[in-house]
């Protein structure tokens, strides 16, 4: 089989991936593509956890994945070399296949997810997240006593057909609360995000083209 080109792999310098090993466990690792070599090689900054260098042993096998505008990117390596000198960066073989997903020819894809709540100030709510967009989004909670201006952190897991699912951990802060009704058990709240990470949007980004691309009709505003 022969190696996809460079246009084919379709990666830019400086973008971010995410590195796991394929024998190791779960744990994806981000990094950066810093170099690449078609047809021989690609090198990538090399990956930490809680500020400490993460071990990868010579020739072990890797998986790499990316977002790339509305498609889902991921492929089969080695680890050729882990270079120390002049500073820790990995050499990965370059790949022989590529997996090419566009999320945006998906099946529609659901907005009413479940959504786990932790308010800056302690605890943790549950519930439904909606009209999500690239900057912010809508929860509706039943029973909640969050007020604009409130930090919290917030957890939810995106679908992609035919790949892994995301599990996205964003900080985020309400702008708006709405007024309901006497007696209403539920309340909706406009939050947004803060500093969202590069592989984080980039998943947001083909989770929305997708869920967009089978449902014209849906809210395009990224305002909460």
């Amino acid at each position: 089989m022969s190696k996809p080109t460079a246009a084919e792999l379709d990666l830019a310098i400086g973008s971010a991936l995410q590195l796991q090993s394929a024998v190791g466990g779960p744990t994806r690792y981000q990094v950066r593509l810093i170099g690449l070599c078609a047809g021989r090689s690609l090198l990538v900054t090399a990956p930490e956890q809680e500020g400490r260098p993460v071990a990868f042993m010579q020739d072990e096998p890797l998986v790499v994945r990316t977002f790339v505008g509305t498609n889902a990117i991921g492929f089969k390596t080695t680890l050729l070399k882990y270079a120390t000198q002049p500073y820790r960066y990995l050499h990965l073989a370059y790949p022989t296949e590529v997996q090419n997903v566009q999320v945006r020819g998906a099946p529609r894809l659901s907005l009413r997810l479940p959504v786990r709540l932790f308010p800056a100030d302690g605890g943790e709510l549950q519930g439904s997240l909606g009209d999500l967009g690239s900057r912010g989004a809508m929860v509706e909670l039943e029973g909640g006593a969050l007020r604009p201006g409130q930090s919290l952190r917030l957890s939810f897991v995106l679908d992609f057909p035919d790949l892994d699912a995301q599990t996205l951990e964003l900080t985020a802060v309400i702008r708006n609360a709405d007024n309901p009704e006497p007696g209403a058990a539920r309340r909706r709240y406009g939050l947004e995000f803060q500093a969202v990470p590069t592989l984080a949007a980039l998943a947001l980004r083909a989770y929305l083209g997708g869920y967009l691309a089978g449902q014209p009709s849906a809210h395009q505003d990224d305002a909460p």
